[in-house]
């Protein structure tokens, strides 16, 4: 958001048998105070062991889930970019993960 902060919060749930939903339990797992130097305008899963965060800084962060480290960042040429979408890609080397990000 506007403080540029990310964070993973664990949840845990339960459900009765009417279907009502209860919090049981959370707990923070990764906090980055600063990852952004401005507004984090969208986030993206990739998996379940990845996050792709865009802010107004242009800046295109990746992240290991649950801790938050920072695994890769790139300037993306997009302006206002104010979301992102992922998709991860297949080839022989490896999976390769394709970012769009649109403004």
């Amino acid at each position: 958001g506007d403080d540029q902060q990310l964070k993973v919060t664990e949840l845990r749930v339960s459900a009765d048998d009417a279907g009502s939903v209860q919090v049981e339990a959370s707990s923070v797992l990764g906090v980055v105070a600063r990852a952004h130097s401005s507004t984090i305008r969208d986030i993206a899963l990739v998996g379940s062991s990845v996050v792709v965060s865009v802010g107004a800084d242009q800046r295109l962060n990746l992240w290991k889930l649950p801790r938050l480290e920072l695994i890769a960042s790139s300037v993306t040429e997009v302006c206002d970019a104010s979301c992102v979408d992922v998709a991860a890609v297949p080839d022989c080397a490896g999976p390769e993960v394709v970012a769009v990000v649109g403004g």
